[in-house]
Order: C-alpha cells, then structure tokens, then sequence
C-alpha cells in the first residue's frame, strides 16, 4: 500500500523527470544512490566532501531532494547512531548549500525526523544524545524557514537568492528576533557538548573517531555566524523602533552568545581539519554597541481630508460558493483531527516503549536479586562448614552441610526457572507489543489510505470548483457579451428607428410637398383649362379679325404647348418622388424585419446557453452533494477505526496490568515458598541428633545476631502494605522477605549452638524459643503467599517478633547464670 508520502514523492520525482531523458534519469538516480550511500556509510569516520559534494550538485539537477529522501528512507537509521548522525550532518550541508526546494522538500519530511527524535530520547551512547540534540536542531532551522522563506538555507544572500529579512511589523521582527536568540542558543550547546565527548589528551582533529564528531562543527560554525549577522541586523533595527528598556533581555542574551561565539571560533581555529575545509569567522573583541542607535517613535500622520468615494459594488454571493467554502472548512477541520490523532497515537507509542523499558529494568532487578540470592546462600554454606570444623564428626556433618547446600543450590535452580519464565513471558510480551505495533502500522496505513481519498476528494472538489468559477466567468463574459450585443443591436435600432422616424418624417413633408404640389398642379391646371378658355374666347374674339387669324392661332398653340409640356414635367418629378418616398419606406420596413429577428435569434440562444447552464450547474451540484457524502462516510469510517483501536488500547493495557499483577504475585509466593524451605531447613537441624553437641556459640555472638530482627519484620510490613496499595512496588518487598528468613534462619541456627553451652533446662527453653521463632515464621510467610491483608500480616509478624522476645529472655538469662 502506497502512503502519502511515498505518494507525494513520487509525483515529484515523476514531475521533475521531464527535465533528463530517461538514460539520464537512470545514470542520476545511479550516481546518487552511490554517493549518498558512501557519505553515510556506518563507518566512524567523516564523511568525504566529495560525496557530499556530488549529492548536493544532484539537488540543482533534480531541483529538489526527493531523491535523497527516498535513499534515505531506505537506512535502517533508528537502530544505527553513527549512520543517522552522518545522515543528519549531509541533509544539514544539503539545506545549506542544495537547490532553494530542498527546504520545501525537506519539510514534508518533519513527522520522520520527528519519529527518529523520540526513538533517541531513550538511547544513551557515544551518540545517543548527541543525535537527538542535532535532530531538534535540523527540525527548528526547517521551522524557521516554513515561517520566513525569504532565509535562504545558508542564511545569507548569494547571487541566487536574495535574505529577506521581516521589517514591516515591529512585533513580527522583535518575534523573529527571539526565534533567532533560540536558535543560536540551541547551535552553541550543542557545539559544547560535542567538544566535551572528545578526548583532550591528545590531537583530536587526527583520529578517524574523532573526526567523525567534528565535522558536525563545520556546518553548525557556518550557521552561528549566519545567525550571529541576522542577529546584529535585526537587534539594531529594533533599538531604532523600540524603547532600549525594552530590549534589554535582547541585549544580554546577545551579549552572552557573542562570548560563547568567540570561544567557539577560537576552539575551531585550532583545529587542523576544520581549518582546511573552511575560514574561521572573525568575531570581534566586543559585541556591537546598540545603545548608539537612538529610538525614533513613528511621528502622527497629519489627517489629510479627502472626497467620498463612492461606495464600491458588493460583489454577487452565489450559494455554491458558501457551500463549498464550507465543505472546505470541514476538510480542514478533519484534516486538523487527523493530525491530532496521528501525534496522540505517537505518544501512546511513546507510553509503551517507556514501559517496556521500565520492564526491563524489572527484569535486571529479579536478576540482581537471585544473583544476591545465590551469594547469601553461599555464605550460609560457608557458615555452616565453619561452624562444623570444630566437630569431631566432620565427614558426617560436611556431608549434611553438602546435602543442604544441594537443596539450597534446587531452590536456587528453581527461582533460575522462575527467571527463565519471567523471560519468557517478557518475550511473550513483547510479541504482543510487535503485533499492537502491526495492528498500528495497519492503523497508519488506512489513516493514510484516508488522508489520501481526502486528497484526492479535495482535488476533485477544487476541480469542480475551477470548473464552476470557470463557467461562472463564463457566464458573465456571455452576459456580458450578450449585454454588450444586445446594446449594440438597441443602439443600432435605435439609430435605424431614429432613421426610420426622421424619414416618416421626411416621408411626411414629402407627402405634405406632394400635395401640395398636386394643389399647385390642380390650380395650375385650372388657371391653365382658364386661361385655355380665356385663349380660346380670345380666339373666337381675335377670329373675326381676319387679318391675324392664322399669326394669333400660332401663337397660342406655341403657349398651349410650352404650359403643357410643364406641367407634365411637373408632373413626373412628383411622380418619381413618391416613388422614391415608397422605395424608402420599403426599405426600412425591412430593416425592421432584420433587427427583430436577429434579436429574436439572440433571445434563443441565450435561453438555450441558459438551460446549458444550469443543467451544468445541476450536475456540479449533484457531484458535491455526493462528496459531501463519501466525506460523511470517511469520517465515520475514521471515527469507527479511533474507537476501535481505543478500545482495543484500554484491552491491552488492562490485559497488561493484570499479567504484570499476576507476574508479581507469582514472584511473592514463590520467594515466601522459597524461604519456606529455608526456615523448614533449618527447623529440621533442631530435630537432627548428629547436631546435638557438634557446634557451640556465645551468648554474646546470639544476642549481637538478634539484634535489628524486629526492624527488619517492620520495614518488611511496610514494604507489604505499600505493594498491596499500589501494586508496584514488589522489588524492595522480595528483598526484605529474603533478608529477614535469611537472618532468622542464622538466628535460630546460633540459637541452637548456643544451647549446648549451659545446662539442660536453660537450652531446652533456648531451643524451644528458637523452634517457636521457626513455626511463626512459617504462618508470617504462609499470609504473604495467600496475598492477605496487611493487618493480618502484621499479625503473624508481631507473633514472630514476640517469639524473637522470649528467645532475647531466654539468652539473657543464660548469659546471667553463665556470669555467675
């Protein structure tokens, strides 16, 4: 199953695989395999330079480090030191002097570098501690430069990027600032701890080992000089916006690194392999003086009056922006919910290794334990055979000594066998914590199967959201163009109705003319039939003038003629000016025809791009509703898997404690059988004739032996009261039984050698002192097996303690009579 990690680098490998040809993809992927590999090869030695070199040229061809990260994420790191620290030191050189992307890279690796740092917070070594400094150390300069890409890397400007310091807010550069002190403060502890781990007896720049260490100082001395500049730039830039007083924390803090940075740089330049690879910094004598740079408070703005603006046009809020701003919100909350899982889930791992750990050390304890054991049994043994040299029987009793060392030595196997369980159980045990760890890995896997159908649904909904803003400036572009065809369509119809009234209108003066003139005709036509019949009278009159008949007949047809032919051209002009007037009248009726129609034709076709519309936005609607859904569904999905892995949490833990309770229970009663026997032991010597007169001890010797009994039988029932409270404490509790029988079994044992030393009655009252010591002994240990209250165990002890009493009587008495 691929995670997203896997997944998201291999889409950038994929990217970038555009840029080589596929022979020159195979022979990069090669060399870097190769190079890296050497740089970080489990050796205790530095890395050479050229290796890194080569890795930090294959991030400009790459532009990136994805391809690092792969190689990386295939070293066994969390259980090697010596590769993760040369690992750490190459990604360091790599942030700082790769391709501006290894930071943006490198940061969606945060969760490994994080993981390696909580495997070695429990790991101790020549580089246990040092490796866990150094990730905290990589994992904050990642944060810096998340916050404030304007950093490069190398934390100073070059011909390819450019330091963009924040100076726009005073609280962000005063912000800045502290993160900067933190920082420098993080590089110079930990370039002291690494000197101290090196030998100072001799030349440490010389030796493989140490230089193995030192070259970690190369980077951390380029990157304290990095911050000290930054540091000298952004302080003073403070004091000319800020009040000194304020700063003054600043100013000691600065002032303390600037004396640890000049002992750094004096230490380094001692040393031969880091002079050869890089110049020392030159810090000067005495820090910069800050105070010089007098504060200057933002003067007011005067308040310049200026005209109303007019309020700007809200913009349209559509519902389907609402509801996909929303489903965003949710897809962030879950995401965030993710997250917060993932790191309880980390420190639940976390739990469970520090109780594996606090195990282990239970389990060297009981080691120790029956090592103590077997020692004190051994000086039991060479008690015994010391205090049977001066018998005559010796054989017998060595040989009775050699038969209880036997015993001794079962008993000793047997608690061996017990341990041996104990392994056993702890191997049982931490099979159950790899399958829990499997049954996480699994957990992981399908929350990552999760985070990745939530990418992929968030892909999808911001498609369908390019694809609805696209159709949204779609839409508005066709109304716009639509309002714009539209307006040009009703202007032109305007312009030709404008036409169309100013030539009625036209048309109208035209018809007014023609009438007009068709009067003027009709009158001219009637002064003309008048003055034809005036002419025609005049004829007749002029006709009895013989004399000008025929001159007065040609002329007035000359004049009849001339008038006719004018009103006939008169006429026809009028006649083809009604014509022209009908022409035009024509043609713009059909013009009027035209612009109906187009605007007709555009009225469909923005009614059909309308239903396509919204038949679209339909089908976008239906696909978010069903997402919507399938996230509805991935979060009950996650929730169901949260409780289930819960529950099955609290399972194991109580399963746990209660193996843990059962463990410890058993241990108690096996150490109380054990000493059973111890104490049965040696109660049988009482009974066992060739003992009888064999050994002899002073009065004085069994009272300095019963000394300090009473408190052992005390701290014994605290340490039984404090178990039965809390269950944990089961250690201390063993070591007390074992010490207490261990002494009372000594305490009887000289009691009996005592009693042959006075007369018959006074050791018969010794031995039955001692043998009642033996039995409340017996019934002290019996209540320990059955696990019984304290108070009743208090009570078998206080019966023990009272037979310690009597025999203390018993002794003095013997002593007195003795003494007389």
């Amino acid at each position: 199953m691929t995670t997203l990690n896997e997944y998201s680098l291999q889409t950038r490998l994929d990217r970038r695989k555009g840029t080589m040809s596929e022979v020159d993809r195979a022979q990069y992927e090669k060399e870097q395999t190769e190079c890296i590999t050497k740089a970080i090869k489990n050796e205790e030695s530095a890395a050479k330079e050229k290796h890194v070199r080569r890795a930090i040229i294959g991030t400009w061809q790459e532009r990136g480090n994805s391809m690092f990260w792969l190689i990386l994420g295939k070293q066994p790191l969390p259980s090697q030191p010596i590769l993760c620290w040369k690992s750490m030191l190459v990604l360091h050189k790599i942030l700082r002097e790769g391709h501006p992307n290894v930071l943006r890279d490198s940061y969606q690796y945060k969760k490994t570098l994080r993981d390696l740092l909580s495997v070695y917070k429990f790991q101790g070594g020549a580089y246990g501690t040092l490796v866990c400094e150094y990730l905290k150390i990589l994992l904050t300069k990642l944060d810096i430069h998340h916050k404030y890409p304007g950093i490069p890397g190398a934390l100073t400007s070059s011909s390819e990027t450019t330091m963009k310091i924040p100076d726009s807010d005073v609280n962000d550069v005063f912000t800045f600032a502290v993160e900067c002190l933190d920082y420098q403060d993080l590089l110079l502890t930990f370039e002291e701890n690494i000197l101290k781990t090196l030998d100072k007896s001799r030349n440490n720049s010389q030796t493989a080992s140490s230089q193995c260490k030192i070259a970690i100082l190369v980077p951390i001395l380029k990157e304290c000089s990095g911050i000290y500049d930054i540091l000298v730039l952004v302080v003073g830039k403070l004091h000319k916006s800020v009040p000194h007083d304020t700063l003054e924390g600043h100013r000691g803090r600065f002032n303390v690194q600037h004396k640890r940075m000049k002992t750094f740089c004096t230490c380094a330049g001692g040393m031969t392999y880091i002079t050869n690879l890089i110049e020392i910094p030159v810090i000067p004598e005495n820090p910069p003086n800050f105070l010089n740079n007098k504060y200057q408070p933002k003067q007011e703005l005067k308040t310049v009056k200026e005209e109303p603006k007019p309020a700007p046009l809200l913009p349209h809020v559509d519902e389907r922006d609402l509801l996909i701003d929303q489903l965003m919100k949710e897809i962030d909350e879950l995401r965030k919910q993710l997250e917060l899982a993932e790191t309880q889930f980390n420190d639940m791992e976390n739990n469970l290794r520090m109780q594996i750990h606090k195990l282990q050390e239970e389990l060297r304890k009981i080691q120790m334990l029956a090592k103590q054991i077997t020692e004190e049994n051994s000086f039991l043994k060479d008690q015994l055979d010391n205090n049977n040299k001066g018998d005559s029987e010796l054989q017998e009793k060595a040989k009775s000594a050699d038969e209880k060392f036997n015993k001794l030595k079962d008993l000793y196997g047997k608690l061996r066998n017990d341990h041996i369980d104990l392994l056993r159980k702890n191997a049982e045990f931490k099979n159950k914590v790899e399958a829990h760890e499997k049954s996480k890995k699994e957990l992981d896997e399908s929350i990552n199967l999760l985070k990745t159908q939530l990418s992929t649904k968030d892909n999808e909904i911001q498609r369908l959201s390019s694809n609805l803003d696209d159709l949204e400036k779609m839409n508005q572009k066709l109304m716009i163009d639509f309002g714009n065809s539209d307006e040009a369509y009703k202007n032109q119809l305007n312009n030709q109705l404008d036409q169309i009234a100013e030539l009625k209108k036209a048309l109208t003066i035209s018809e007014s003319l023609a009438e007009n003139l068709q009067k003027d005709l009709l009158n001219i036509h009637s002064e003309s039939k008048k003055q034809v019949v005036l002419l025609v009278n005049q004829i007749s009159d002029i006709s009895s003038a013989k004399s000008n008949e025929e001159a007065a007949r040609k002329i007035l047809e000359m004049q009849s003629q001339t008038l006719i032919k004018e009103l006939t051209d008169k006429n026809k002009v009028c006649n083809e000016a009604l014509d022209h007037l009908e022409n035009e009248k024509l043609n713009l009726n059909n013009e009027k025809e035209k612009l109906e129609s187009s605007i007709k034709r555009l009225k469909e076709k923005y009614a059909l791009e309308n239903d396509t519309l919204n038949k679209q936005l339909q089908m976008l609607q239906q696909n978010l509703q069903n997402l919507i859904t399938e996230k509805q569904q991935l979060e009950a999905n996650l929730l169901q898997n949260k409780a289930f892995y819960d529950q099955n949490e609290i399972d194991r833990e109580k399963k746990h404690e209660d193996d843990l309770f059962k463990s410890k229970l058993e241990l108690l009663a096996s150490t109380a059988k054990e000493c059973e026997e111890i104490i049965q032991e040696t109660l049988n010597i009482f009974n066992d004739l060739r003992h009888e007169n064999g050994t002899t001890c002073s009065s004085e010797y069994l009272k300095l032996r019963l000394e300090g009994l009473n408190e052992k039988i005390l701290n014994t029932n605290e340490s039984y009261s404090s178990f039965y409270d809390n269950h944990q404490d089961v250690i201390p509790l063993v070591n007390h039984i074992n010490s207490t029988c261990h002494r009372i079994s000594d305490a009887m044992i000289n009691g009996k050698a005592t009693s042959h030393m006075g007369e018959a009655e006074d050791s018969q009252n010794i031995v039955a002192a001692c043998k009642n010591i033996g039995y409340k002994t017996l019934n002290y240990l019996t209540s320990f097996k059955l696990n019984q209250v304290p108070d009743l165990v208090k009570i078998e002890g206080s019966h023990v303690q009272q037979a310690i009493l009597s025999l203390q009587k018993n002794n003095r008495g013997y002593y007195f009579k003795a003494t007389i």
